[in-house]
């Protein structure tokens, strides 16, 4: 795809689920940064000293209300701060593994557009009610 790499961010979840055998609990992801070109966004800084300028990011999973049926649902302030960081009011948001459609959400929630592609037929429609509750 001719990515190039700009660095990793770590999402710490605060509430993992707990470990089901001897090993460590997953609480933490990874989350790739990578741009195609050398020209990207990326929303500067209200304060480069606060915790928002870190590249770990501490947040809860999914709970209440929010979680759905899917097994990798992403928490919505985890997936609207990324993408407030990288984007501007003239972005289109495409996921092409939509899910639940948390990252739909995020961006109409920013007032961008945005597009998915869900295979799960009762994902993409956990997404559609999700949208249309907006």
């Amino acid at each position: 795809a001719k990515l190039t790499y700009r660095g990793c961010i770590v999402w710490h979840k605060t509430n993992p689920p707990p470990a089901h055998r001897a090993a460590y609990m997953p609480s933490c992801e990874a989350i790739v940064w990578a741009t195609k070109g050398d020209k990207y966004t990326f929303q500067p800084w209200s304060n480069a000293g606060a915790a928002e300028a870190h590249n770990c990011i501490d947040l809860p999973i999914c709970g209440g209300n929010e979680r759905l049926a899917h097994p990798f649902q992403k928490p919505l302030a985890l997936v609207q701060r990324l993408i407030a960081r990288h984007t501007d009011k003239a972005s289109v948001v495409f996921d092409p593994f939509l899910g639940t459609g948390t990252t739909l959400v995020a961006a109409a929630k920013l007032k961008l557009q945005g597009i998915g592609v869900e295979m799960e037929a009762k994902f993409a429609k956990m997404a559609k009610t999700r949208l249309a509750a907006l």
